[in-house]
């Protein structure tokens, strides 16, 4: 990580509220019109819009059912929704929503109430309450937890690959965000607990109360900045390279010289030697 004071160890509540205010802009920039004439409900929304939606107009609804109804649920066009945003958040399977689109109107409700009543008898429940979710098509741990995410969004968040990474950035082999992941209740727990420790830590230090949903959100901001700003770096050197042969061309530099990769001999196990580039594609 470039700034380790942004570390899960030691990120600080300042820290975590500037990342939350640079989210939206994080989210304008990657959202995109959506194609018109989709088939879907979910397809027709901007990832702006659907990411409005799931943190600020579904968690109430959802709340206002469990109020009047003793349990809440969700509607076979909520779950859609929240896999189009999640396809617009993250990595894109065009079937990931073709098969949520193929769910039952009457199961998403069975299915999505028997999670949120399995869960609101206790959070030790999670395992179970996850089993409920991925019952229906096209639902995995990840896609089951962010339709849990809703129901109770300070301590449960999205099993995100930003949020994990992050959460596990200088463990083990430290391999920070290309660390493997393996999407299962294990990890999700892991991630759970963490997210659960840091909430108390920014408590206590600095008398302030975060959900679960705002870590999420932060690190998807630390990660994304990267990712948004390293093509435009790589873009700028490939400009700058351009304008200086064809200043070279014109005569007003000299062009650069040619520089060759070096070659060194590997020794065989017979005695010969091969030669090999000492230098790789990445």
């Amino acid at each position: 990580m470039k700034d380790n004071r942004l570390a899960v160890e030691t990120i600080s509540a300042a820290d975590i509220d500037e990342l939350l205010e640079r989210y939206d802009g994080i989210i304008t920039k990657l959202s995109k019109p959506s194609a018109q004439g989709s088939s879907t409900a979910g397809e027709l929304e901007t990832l702006t819009q659907l990411d409005a939606w799931r943190l600020h107009q579904l968690p109430p609804i959802v709340r206002t059912r469990k109020q009047q109804a003793a349990s809440g649920w969700l509607e076979k066009e909520e779950v859609i929704h929240l896999i189009s945003w999640k396809l617009k958040h993250g990595k894109f399977r065009p079937r990931l929503s073709q098969l949520a689109a193929s769910n039952d109107e009457q199961k998403v409700r069975s299915a999505t109430k028997s999670a949120y009543e399995t869960y609101s008898e206790s959070s030790a429940n999670l395992a179970s309450a996850l089993s409920h979710l991925q019952t229906l098509a096209g639902i995995g741990p990840a896609s089951a937890s962010l339709l849990l995410s809703v129901y109770d969004p300070i301590t449960v968040p999205f099993f995100s690959d930003e949020f994990f990474r992050w959460m596990h950035y200088s463990e083990g082999t430290g391999r920070g965000w290309d660390r493997p992941i393996k999407y299962n209740v294990k990890e999700y727990k892991a991630l759970i607990d963490k997210s659960t420790l840091l909430r108390d830590r920014l408590r206590k230090d600095g008398d302030r109360e975060f959900s679960a949903v705002d870590l999420e959100r932060a690190a998807y901001v630390l990660r994304k900045e990267q990712e948004i700003e390293l093509p435009v770096r790589g873009k700028a050197k490939i400009i700058a390279s351009k304008n200086r042969h064809a200043d070279a061309q014109q005569g007003s530099i000299s062009p650069p010289p040619l520089k060759r990769k070096k070659v060194e001999p590997i020794l065989k196990d017979n005695g010969t030697t091969n030669l090999r580039r000492s230098s790789r594609r990445l």
